[in-house]
């Protein structure tokens, strides 16, 4: 939802901007989280379907849109714990960034 220019300070700032092929905020958008668009519009922009793409969220309505797009979704709860609402939508959910990128398979299980 953050707008574009200032997403991409933050990924210059932190020096991850290299590693994304497009930012799309939520200034290009028209209809906002929990709707879809936002993630549907970021896979175009790197020729992919949603289905091939990992969402990492932290937010109720960022995670219903990235669910709704297709999107394998991982939570990462950051304010509040999902209600049982959020939990039946069947994504994965885990207590950091790592734990999330092993339950996408983009980091090994230590297992």
């Amino acid at each position: 939802s953050t707008h574009t220019v200032q997403a991409e300070a933050l990924l210059e700032r932190t020096g991850l901007h290299g590693f994304f092929a497009a930012t799309i905020g939520g200034d290009q958008v028209e209809k906002p989280k929990p709707h879809p668009e936002i993630y549907l519009r970021a896979a175009r922009a790197i020729g992919l379907r949603a289905a091939d793409c990992a969402a990492f969220e932290d937010s109720g309505p960022g995670t219903r849109a990235a669910v709704a797009a297709g999107c394998i979704t991982v939570q990462i709860p950051d304010v509040a714990a999902p209600d049982a609402g959020l939990r039946r939508l069947g994504h994965h959910i885990a207590p950091d960034l790592h734990s999330a990128a092993i339950a996408v398979r983009l980091l090994p299980d230590p297992r």
